[in-house]
């Protein structure tokens, strides 16, 4: 329906240009209807609705493409949002570790070297808890990074195939052009592609929305995650500095000198 409409658009366009109508035999008188002497420079007819059924294609080809550069686009600015809170997560839980070693290592100061023996072991420890801990949080930061660069690869080769389908589109006209020698021909020939390249572009805007809409929820999932995984390395490292503690307080009860804090 719709490329009989355009059709249509362009034959009126041009029947008004030239101040003319088509006769109701259709595309087969077309080539027989030449500019008038007075027209001076001016293309047939027939040579005037090809030149503007090849701009309709192009438009098409256009749309197509604007759509997937719209997807391209989003998607570059979803990623990086993602890598950005990744960052500022893997930030807040260092900050977190960090903090609860140094409150254990004042604690621990606070002993005073009366009961080395206890203390001195017990802040090896806690450096140790240190590079481990954020060993594993670095480790949920490069599986995400590692997660979005397969989403974004994905993406990328998906675009390169639909690129592909507006170059074929693109093609269309100038392959009329080339393989038919009269115009007639080459109207029909691009007509005849119409609701083919029209469906391919519809394809192509309903594929890059799902896909957007697919890998922003796997990017969200993603996020959630890293969140948990980061989560987890600032539970088991509190849960080791605890222990760390209380080891060292064992110690001191086994050294018969616990000092008040």
């Amino acid at each position: 329906m719709k490329a009989i409409l355009l059709f249509v658009c362009c034959l009126a366009i041009v029947a008004t240009a030239y101040g003319r109508t088509f006769p109701r035999s259709g595309l087969a008188h077309l080539d027989l209807i030449q500019a008038r002497p007075s027209d001076g420079p001016h293309l047939s007819l027939t040579e005037g609705l090809f030149q503007e059924l090849k701009k309709v294609l192009a438009y098409i080809a256009k749309a197509g493409l604007d759509a997937v550069h719209e997807f391209k686009k989003e998607l570059d600015r979803l990623m990086e949002d993602v890598a950005k809170k990744a960052e500022e997560l893997l930030q807040l839980a260092n900050g977190s570790i960090n903090d609860y070693l140094q409150e254990a290592k004042q604690n621990l100061t606070a002993y005073g070297d009366q009961v080395a023996e206890c203390v001195v072991p017990a802040v090896g420890k806690l450096e140790k808890i240190a590079a481990i801990s954020q060993e594993n949080s670095k480790k949920c930061y490069d599986d995400l990074k590692a997660r979005v660069k397969i989403l974004g690869d994905n993406a990328a080769e998906h675009v390169s195939f639909e690129v592909a389908k507006v170059e074929e589109i693109q093609q269309i006209a100038a392959n009329c052009e080339a393989e038919n020698t009269k115009l007639v021909d080459k109207v029909k020939c691009v007509l005849d592609h119409f609701d083919e390249t029209t469906a391919i572009v519809q394809e192509m805007i309903s594929d890059v929305g799902k896909l957007l809409a697919e890998t922003t929820q796997e990017l969200v999932s993603l996020t959630n995650d890293t969140r948990g995984c980061l989560l987890d390395v600032v539970r088991m490292s509190r849960n080791e500095v605890d222990k760390v503690l209380k080891e060292v307080h064992e110690c001191l009860h086994e050294q018969n000198t616990v000092p008040s804090l």
